[in-house]
């Protein structure tokens, strides 16, 4: 994620939460991370590698 204000990593989490909402799961993935720091910071493919190592 980098550089994010507070603000933007609460909408992150939120989006995230939702992703898995509209599936009806009830736990966040890193896939719905993914998506919704896209769509947050709406940033292209390459910046993926940085949640893969947040995350690995």
């Amino acid at each position: 994620m980098g550089r994010c204000s507070g603000a933007e990593a609460r909408g992150i989490c939120t989006e995230a939460g939702m992703y898995a909402l509209r599936e009806w799961r009830q736990h966040v993935t890193q896939e719905d991370f993914e998506f919704a720091i896209a769509k947050v910071l709406k940033k292209n493919q390459e910046s993926y590698t940085l949640v893969n190592k947040l995350f690995s």
